[in-house]
């Protein structure tokens, strides 16, 4: 009997020093040896970390955040790919709204369509590679730069994209359409003479601060003279932009005017630095939804010779005289 107590005795203190080793963290930014096993993708290890958190009696916490409001499973191993981003949930059913200037009609786009007309993979969410969870563990860059009161505000909708994609990434609020170059005429009533592209329109009103939709891509590596304007957005981690150029959403269709109407913002949560387009003045259903691109843009544009002329700082809105009733700022009959 007293072996068998001592037995007993052993395996209760070797389970709490196990579970008290398990849930330690690191000073500083709160990775756990779970952040650290889906980090080195050791799978071995991570098959062992389930079995001890997913127990009956569980001595493990899989769902600790760290100083980055990211989980290890939930958000780092979907960001690096080793789970899929949507594991319940067959997003091949989504159905982008996309307006047909040329027969005045929605039309509905897949998934699969969407990326073959834009040459690049749907991503609503963050995706990163392993040097962006390595700088955010070793650079110091930590609990200190988050905005809490501006995440609880809009976090929400991340962890909804999570668990249900129809009613989190925001593209389900938005509508599509090709704006061709005859439909952009100046006060003299001249065509512009450059393409414009596609826009991103409102499916349904929006008031000031309304959540409209994320800016998904991915986060990378990148020399301030190397960003794409087009599809890099800039973060708080130096040398790092969330690229829009391969991985995409409808975040990041949307055009410039001077007089915007949404902005785009952004807050750190679930391991990274979300930026999300919120109204920043009342949105009509059926108006474009402008971003003001801001000086820095153009000016970096023209130093790498990606802007035609100073021309293409004009708005579709100042294109079009001002006129918000009319396509390409409106979608008529909507």
């Amino acid at each position: 009997n007293n072996n068998n107590n001592n037995n007993l005795q052993f395996q209760l203190n070797e389970n709490n020093l196990l579970k008290k080793i398990l849930n330690e963290s690191d000073f500083g930014n709160g990775f756990t040896p779970f952040h650290y096993a889906i980090l080195c993708e050791d799978f071995q290890v991570i098959e062992y970390l389930l079995k001890k958190g997913l127990s009956k009696e569980p001595i493990l916490r899989l769902a600790k955040k760290d100083a980055f409001g990211g989980k290890a499973l939930e958000h780092y191993a979907r960001m690096l790919n080793i789970l899929p981003p949507f594991p319940s949930l067959n997003i091949s059913t989504f159905k982008f709204k996309v307006y047909n200037h040329n027969i005045n009609e929605i039309e509905l786009w897949s998934i699969d369509q969407f990326e073959k007309q834009f040459n690049c993979s749907f991503c609503s969410g963050i995706i990163c590679d392993h040097d962006y969870i390595e700088e955010i563990m070793f650079s110091g860059y930590g609990a200190r730069h988050r905005d809490i009161e501006f995440a609880d505000k809009y976090k929400s909708h991340l962890y909804r994209i999570l668990d249900d994609f129809k009613s989190g990434g925001g593209d389900e609020n938005v509508i599509l359409s090709y704006i061709p170059k005859e439909s952009l005429i100046d006060e003299k009533g001249q065509i512009f003479d450059f393409d414009v592209g596609w826009g991103v329109f409102a499916i349904k009103d929006f008031e000031p601060g309304d959540f409209i939709l994320r800016y998904g891509g991915k986060m990378k590596q990148c020399k301030v003279t190397d960003r794409d304007t087009d599809y890099d957005i800039a973060t708080s981690l130096q040398n790092f932009v969330l690229s829009a150029k391969y991985y995409r959403n409808l975040g990041a269709m949307i055009n410039h005017s001077i007089k915007a109407n949404a902005e785009a913002q952004s807050f750190l949560d679930c391991g990274a630095e979300q930026a999300i387009i919120t109204a920043k003045t009342f949105i009509p259903r059926g108006h474009q939804i402008f971003i003001n691109y801001s000086d820095s843009y153009w000016k970096q544009s023209e130093e790498n010779e990606n802007v035609i002329s100073n021309s293409n700082q004009l708005s579709i809105f100042e294109m079009n005289n001002g006129i918000i009733n009319k396509f390409p700022c409106y979608l008529p009959n909507y």
